[in-house]
């Protein structure tokens, strides 16, 4: 089994242990849910936007009650983990201090940014770079272009392994059996466009194509006008990362691209293992 490093680990823990932890705690107690638990999930719903959200968007979003919603913000607000504005609560910056304090993942972006820089020179595409993070392609870092995908911001978002190339890329670094694990223990897989493969056998035969050839594709397959290609590599700690480009669908400057990704996973591979 692959051992992963949660970056929301550092969160939860510096929450836990404030030094006035009963404010957090009261309602927790009256409904025996983790408090833990609640912390995360206000946290995501504040990253799952780009903008701020109100007391009443975050009740929606986590489905917990205002009265705790509202005491869990400010106590955020005051540990830094949340920022307040006269628009609502956003991410704090100390949670991009406590993300960059992860190694593997800060070594992982050293490494990979001339990579990154060389993959959008060679192909005119967005490039980025996904680390594999509780059965799902984080992406941690990428470069933006100024074509027809400027707007697509990933960077932070967790994606789905059997529909996006970085996600395939990642799952064909294992072998079949662990491959089903991270596919399909957690139910029936869904479907984000009409490319989408979600059948068992066949989406078991695509990834082994990717195994086979190191080149991951996914067209329109996770988003309807979105084109990506990857290649993934295995980390020294058992984990996987992959490394690849995206842009619209029908863009000439996709024809390099299987090659340009496969060298960069490849360099990266060598410089890691070192």
């Amino acid at each position: 089994m692959v051992m992963q490093h949660d970056p929301l680990a550092a969160v939860e823990a510096a929450a836990l242990f404030a030094r006035d932890p009963d404010y957090l705690l009261q309602d927790a107690r009256a409904t025996r849910e983790p408090v833990a638990q609640r912390i995360v999930l206000t946290l995501e719903a504040c990253a799952s936007k780009k903008g701020a959200m109100t007391i009443m968007e975050l009740v929606q979003a986590t489905g917990l009650a205002k009265t705790t919603v509202h005491r869990m913000c400010w106590k955020l607000v005051e540990l830094g983990l949340l920022e307040h504005s006269a628009d609502g609560f956003s991410v704090g910056s100390k949670m991009f201090a406590l993300a960059a304090a992860n190694p593997r993942i800060s070594q992982l972006r050293i490494a990979a940014i001339p990579h990154l820089v060389e993959l959008q020179r060679r192909t005119g595409a967005m490039s980025n770079i996904a680390i594999l993070s509780n059965g799902r392609a984080l992406v941690i870092d990428g470069l933006f272009t100024t074509g027809s995908v400027q707007t697509l911001r990933l960077i932070g978002h967790a994606l789905p392994l059997h529909c996006t190339a970085l996600g395939k890329a990642i799952a064909a670094q294992f072998e079949p059996e662990e491959r089903d694990r991270l596919l399909f223990s957690k139910g029936p897989l869904a479907r984000a466009t009409r490319n989408t493969l979600v059948q068992p056998g066949l989406l078991r035969q695509h990834i082994q194509r990717v195994a086979e050839t190191g080149i991951a594709v996914a067209d329109r397959d996770f988003l309807p006008d979105i084109k990506a290609v990857a290649a993934g590599f295995r980390l020294r700690d058992g984990g996987a990362a992959a490394i690849g480009v995206l842009e619209a669908w029908n863009s000439p400057t996709l024809h390099n691209a299987p090659l340009a990704v496969a060298a960069a996973a490849a360099a990266l591979h060598r410089e890691l293992s070192q």
